[in-house]
């Protein structure tokens, strides 16, 4: 698989609910960061959209202009989502949510994907406000905590 396809394939198989396949193509050391106070190992990212998922079925990335620039493949991402069920982040030191039946849209933000040999070694984003966790908990009617 080349890097690009497993960029756009693990942002689907998040999408899916498919985190098997999206866990098959991070490397044991991969890392987010950017949007949390320190970078999260893959399972911790994984997890988090566990959750997302499971309280909001309908969440995308709406990825677009996925293009590779030097060795980093860069991708615009808007995510979407309705609060059907109960949002439970309670396991990353964030609020329980209850089932709200509120959407958000989150502004673009631009992602950053290290591959190397088709597996994903690391993603940064470039926080922007009202995006990422904060921006979906104000959208969703929640005050992040301090």
């Amino acid at each position: 698989m080349d890097d690009t396809t497993a960029v756009q394939t693990v942002l689907q198989a998040i999408e899916d609910s498919d985190f098997e396949t999206a866990r098959s193509l991070l490397t044991d050391d991969f890392l987010f960061s950017g949007a949390t106070p320190e970078p999260v190992p893959g399972g911790v990212w994984l997890g988090l959209h566990g959750q997302i998922n499971k309280a909001c079925p309908d969440f995308s990335f709406n990825a677009a202009h996925i293009h590779v620039h030097g060795d980093v493949i860069h991708a615009s991402v808007s995510l979407s989502g309705t609060q059907q069920n109960d949002l439970d982040l309670t396991g990353f030191h964030l609020p329980f949510v209850a089932a709200t039946g509120k959407s958000f849209q989150l502004p673009t933000e631009e992602l950053s994907f290290n591959v190397e040999s088709g597996m994903i070694t690391g993603l940064s984003v470039a926080p922007v406000d009202g995006g990422g966790v904060a921006g979906i908990l104000g959208q969703l009617g929640v005050e992040m905590p301090h």
